[in-house]
C-alpha cells in the first residue's frame, strides 16, 4: 500500500498561503493544533473464478470484491501483461478475462486500485492524497487439445446400442460429442456425452434406429476441435415377404428390427393399389407372421406399393423411414 503525496501545484499553493500567514500575528490556545493520524487500511482483494498460478483453458468471467476501507470514492484497473482490459469505480463486480488472442504459456494478471485517504489533511481536502495498491497473479494458458478418445467396440444388447470407449489418458478437452453418420456417409446427429458416460467409458445409444450407423467421438475446447475415426455398426435390415394365401388374404412375414429396444411400436403405411387409399398395419419390432385380409379382387399382380415405416416411442413418432426398398408385387 502506498500513500501518494500532493503534487507540485498543491505544494506551491500551500507555500504561498503560508507566506501570507507569516505576515499576520495570531494567538492560539494550546489545543488548537492536533497531529493528524493516518491509519493504513488492510485492503483485501478476493477473486471468484480465478486462482493464482492456475491453468487456464478458455476466456471466462472473473468476479471480484475489494474490501478493507471505508471510502466511497474508488477506482480499479485490471491488466493482463500490463495492458488494461477493465476499469471500474465499483468495489465489487466482474470482468471478462479474454485469452483467445494470447499465446500458450505464462501470463500476468494485475489489479491496481486507488482511493482517498480521508485523513482530513489539506492535501486530502484538495483531492491529492490517495492510497494505491494492487494484487499480482500469474496464470498458465493452455490451448492444446487432447487426442480424441477412440471407440473400442460397439455392441447390440437387447435391441439397443452400447458404445465402449477406450480409456481416457488425456483430459485436456472441455466438451465431448457422439457423432453419428448414416449408411450414405452423412453426419445426421451430434449428441453431447455426459460426464457419467465418460467416467463409465460406455455410451448407451437408445435413440438410433437407422440401419448401419457409424460412430465417432468429437472433443473440443474453446480454441480447437478434433474427431476420432468412425466405426461402423453393420446391421441386418428388416425383410418383408408377402405371400399369397387365398382370394382375400396375404401372409406377411418379417424379421426383427436390429434396434427393437430403441422404440416401442412400428406402423406400416402403404398404398393399396387394388382398393385405393392408404392402409396401416401394426408391426411387431421383434418380427412376426401376420395375415393381411383385404378384398384383393382380380388385381392380384400388384397389391401394395411403397411401404413407409413409422417408429413410435412412448406414443410419439420418432422416425419415419420411406426408403426400405420394398414393393410387394406379383401376388
Amino acid at each position: 500500500m502506498k500513500l501518494i503525496s500532493p503534487k507540485f501545484p498543491y505544494i506551491l499553493l500551500v507555500a504561498i498561503t503560508l507566506l501570507n500567514l507569516l505576515n499576520c500575528t495570531y494567538d492560539f490556545s494550546e489545543d488548537y493544533f492536533e497531529k493528524i493520524k493516518v491509519y493504513e487500511p488492510n485492503v483485501i482483494v478476493k477473486l471468484n473464478g480465478f486462482t493464482n498460478e492456475e491453468e487456464t483453458h478458455a476466456s471466462k468471467v472473473v468476479k471480484y470484491a475489494i474490501t478493507g476501507f471505508v471510502s466511497n470514492e474508488f477506482e480499479m484497473v485490471v491488466k493482463v501483461n500490463d495492458k488494461e482490459i477493465y476499469r471500474s469505480y465499483d468495489k465489487t463486480g466482474e470482468f471478462y478475462l479474454y485469452v483467445d488472442e494470447l499465446d500458450d504459456g505464462k501470463h500476468n494478471l494485475t489489479i491496481e486500485y486507488l482511493f482517498p485517504t480521508n485523513s482530513g489533511s489539506l492535501a486530502n481536502v484538495l483531492d491529492a492524497e490517495f492510497y494505491t495498491g494492487g494484487a499480482a497473479y500469474v496464470f498458465n494458458l493452455d490451448k492444446t487439445l487432447a487426442t480424441p478418445l477412440g471407440i473400442d467396440s460397439i455392441n447390440i444388447i437387447e435391441g439397443s446400442i452400447y458404445i465402449n470407449l477406450n480409456p481416457i489418458v488425456d483430459y485436456n478437452f472441455v466438451d465431448a460429442f457422439l457423432v453419428i453418420k448414416n449408411e450414405n456417409d452423412y453426419i445426421i446427429e451430434e449428441r453431447p456425452i455426459s460426464q457419467e458416460d465418460l467416467t463409465d467409458l460406455v455410451i448407451h445409444d437408445d435413440k438410433t434406429i437407422i440401419y448401419n450407423p457409424s460412430y465417432a467421438i468429437k472433443i473440443k475446447n474453446a480454441f480447437r476441435e478434433d474427431i476420432s475415426d468412425f466405426v461402423l455398426l453393420p446391421t441386418a435390415k428388416m425383410n418383408f415377404i408377402l405371400e399369397y394365401v387365398n382370394y382375400y388374404d396375404r401372409k406377411m412375414t418379417y424379421n426383427a428390427h436390429p434396434f427393437y429396444g430403441n422404440f416401442d411400436t412400428i406402423i406400416m403405411e402403404y398404398y393399396d393399389a387394388n382398393n385405393g387409399g392408404n392402409k396401416y398395419h401394426s408391426i411387431n419390432p421383434l418380427g412376426d407372421e401376420v395375415i393381411i385380409h383385404h378384398n384383393f379382387g382380380w388385381y392380384t399382380n400388384i397389391s401394395i406399393y411403397y411401404p413407409i415405416l413409422k417408429f413410435y416411442k412412448n406414443g410419439i413418432q420418432i422416425e419415419r423411414i420411406a426408403d426400405i426398398d420394398h414393393k410387394f408385387q406379383n401376388l
